[in-house]
């Protein structure tokens, strides 16, 4: 990652979680509200080398704060910690997710076409709730960006003057541009090397015009792992949710 690539990507962590510079990734913070998270209804917790940082939600008990503040980095770096922690207070935990970043043009394929976002609610039934909603597809339906695509025949339901929708990718705002990837290939198309076309054409669209990319995705989806590391994106921090 280039300097000034990792000056833009701290700075963003540091603004979202309200942190000085050389507190990021350096301790355990807690607070509520925290940054720009202030509005955010559960706990947001992310980590990376010794640093945690955790934003609680307005109506977090003071004791629960407090305790946290006074627990190890290490045992904060535990998913199992956290869904014990939010077992106990009627939570569910959304994630872990590693963020990745990319500022090195991978290069564009030649079979990905631009549509608008609405197209790519016809992947909606084509996998599973959860795929959706960490494709970030919903997002670009609701704010805007820039929607990628790729057709060709797959199943019974292709037919050769209608192509299938085997995948779609979005590219949403972070840090002031449209960096952030999301991708979902159909159920029925995975293992084709679609997601990794268009993972390339939005790492390529992002880096071309805004100098990096984000790829954001659960630990226990290994296809996406797979595919951001192929990219040659960079493993930054890991991140989950309490709501």
């Amino acid at each position: 990652m280039r300097e000034d690539t990792r000056r833009d990507v701290e700075a963003f962590w540091c603004d979202l979680f309200g942190v000085a510079r050389g507190q990021l990734w350096t301790q355990v913070t807690v607070a509520h509200p925290h940054g720009r998270l202030g509005d955010f209804e559960g706990w947001y917790v992310a980590w990376r080398e010794q640093g945690v940082h955790v934003s609680a939600p307005s109506a977090a008990a003071a004791g629960d704060v407090a305790s946290l503040r006074e627990t190890s980095p290490v045992e904060l770096q535990r998913p199992e910690f956290w869904h014990a922690f939010a077992t106990q207070r009627s939570m569910r935990v959304i994630g872990p997710a590693l963020h990745y970043y990319l500022d090195v043009d991978p290069g564009v394929p030649d079979d990905v076409e631009q549509v608008d976002p609405v197209r790519l609610t016809l992947l909606r039934g084509a996998a599973s709730p959860e795929d959706w909603e960490e494709s970030g597809i919903p997002e670009a339906l609701d704010e805007g960006g820039e929607a990628l695509a790729v057709w060709g025949a797959t199943g019974e339901a292709a037919r050769p003057w209608v192509p299938a929708l085997l995948g779609g990718a979005v590219l949403t705002e972070t840090a002031g541009a449209r960096r952030d990837i999301g991708v979902l290939v159909a159920q029925d198309a995975r293992g084709r090397g679609v997601g990794l076309r268009l993972g390339r054409s939005a790492a390529s669209y992002a880096v071309s015009w805004h100098g990096w990319a984000r790829w954001t995705c659960r630990v226990a989806n290994e296809p996406s792992l797979r595919t951001a590391a192929r990219l040659g994106f960079e493993p930054y921090a890991t991140q989950l949710a309490l709501r």
